[in-house]
């Protein structure tokens, strides 16, 4: 695994009638884009670099930790320890135990790799009625790999007839994100129909800024203005990611670019985005925009911090990058 705990893309083929269907795996990166514990953050990252070093011992207490609180990350992150045989003997009955836990807890990772499960019968009996309900769980909260197998699996009927309006669906939210597979596939839907491509006329994503230091595209505010902010005031961290790419598109999701800010932070092994959401002055204030934040925000589990924190955690080598 290159560098840290990141995303581990893997072509998964089901055998049905219908041809192979190709299902795009993830495991540790789509929960780096989601999990940011209220009361956790520390455990995550102390985990990432432990798992990163190889030492899968510290990882799995740090796991454990967040199993004891209650969390879902802590079960997913388990979860992927055992399927994948990581510092515990390989497990995929037990990883399925801990992602469906999890995923009945709401949590979008785990409900992506239980359906993955389901879908090729590691540690469960195939099913993929139930790798498509939980497809769809995940991916209605944004997850990009499920879109790109739901797209498929109605594309080649995967689980019965054959649907091109949902295919459709699906791959396009995954081409317009930036899945080339999902555009290859739209193309065969096409040339089968007739018609144009929703997304052949869709423009091209904006080329990053020539200069690391030059402000992030779209205007989102980025490090200069959060160090800007008093070290006394108080901001919620919404989402911790694990790519650049990661943090702007669950941005452009939620539809806060004119809200938050977001800010490149030093991790071992590699670089953590963090967005941060508003400004204020006292705790109290913060504590109730939290409350106030719609569901699939604080499905994530957002947390406040003081901003004396979030500076130390800013890589200072961006410092003039996003002021407006």
């Amino acid at each position: 695994m290159k560098r840290e705990i990141l995303c581990v893309d893997a072509a998964v083929n089901v055998s049905r009638h219908y041809g192979r269907l190709r299902l795009a795996r993830c495991v540790f990166g789509i929960c780096l884009l989601l999990s940011n514990l209220a009361h956790g953050a520390a455990a995550i990252d102390e985990g990432r670099a432990a798992y990163s070093a190889g030492d899968y011992e510290t990882a799995i207490r740090h796991w454990q930790a967040l199993i004891e609180r209650g969390r879902p990350e802590g079960l997913f992150f388990m979860g992927v320890m055992y399927a994948e045989g990581k510092g515990v003997e390989k497990d995929q009955a037990r990883a399925f135990a801990l992602y469906s836990e999890a995923a009945e807890k709401d949590f979008a990772p785990a409900q992506y790799n239980l359906a993955n499960q389901y879908a090729t019968g590691d540690g469960v009996d195939k099913d993929l009625h139930k790798a498509e309900h939980w497809w769809t769980r995940a991916a209605e909260r944004g997850i990009l790999p499920a879109q790109l197998n739901l797209g498929n699996m109605y594309y080649h009927g995967a689980a019965g007839e054959k649907d091109t309006a949902r295919a459709r669906k699906w791959l396009t939210l995954a081409a317009t994100r930036g899945s080339a597979e999902a555009k290859q596939t739209l193309a065969k839907l096409d040339a089968e129909d007739g018609t144009a491509s929703r997304t052949s006329a869709a423009p091209a994503a904006p080329a990053r800024a020539a200069t690391a230091d030059a402000p992030a595209p779209g205007g989102i505010k980025r490090e200069a203005w959060i160090l800007n902010q008093p070290a006394h005031h108080y901001t919620i961290q919404i989402l911790a990611a694990g790519t650049e790419t990661q943090a702007r598109d669950y941005i452009q999701q939620q539809d806060l670019a004119s809200r938050v800010a977001y800010a490149e932070s030093a991790a071992p092994g590699a670089p953590l985005f963090r967005i941060f959401y508003g400004s204020y002055e006292t705790r109290e204030l913060a504590e109730k925009a939290l409350a106030a934040l719609p569901r699939p925000i604080t499905a994530n589990s957002p947390w406040v911090r003081r901003f004396a924190d979030v500076h130390k955690l800013t890589d200072r080598r961006h410092a003039a990058r996003g002021a407006n």
